[in-house]
């Protein structure tokens, strides 16, 4: 299993969902998330934004690149900017 597909996995029993929901949140069949989740394949760039945005966390947290998993305010940003 790949750190997506763990994550992606976390996030969805987390919140008691499907791999069928899931799938429909982000546009793709539920064998679709079967297979992220086994890392059999990998989620295109719209697939990784709808499931970022669902729950709530980065793509850099669902791919493995960060271990901070909520998203940044817009606001956030800008002050760590300056």
């Amino acid at each position: 299993m790949t750190e997506f597909g763990a994550r992606l996995k976390e996030l969805r029993t987390k919140e008691n969902l499907s791999q069928s929901a899931v799938g429909k949140i982000a546009g793709v069949t539920d064998r679709a998330i079967r297979r992220f989740e086994t890392g059999e394949n990998s989620p295109n760039l719209s697939v990784l934004t709808a499931l970022a945005d669902h729950f709530n966390v980065s793509i850099d947290y669902l791919t493995g690149r960060s271990d901070h998993c909520k998203q940044q305010s817009g606001d956030k940003i800008k002050e760590d900017a300056l």
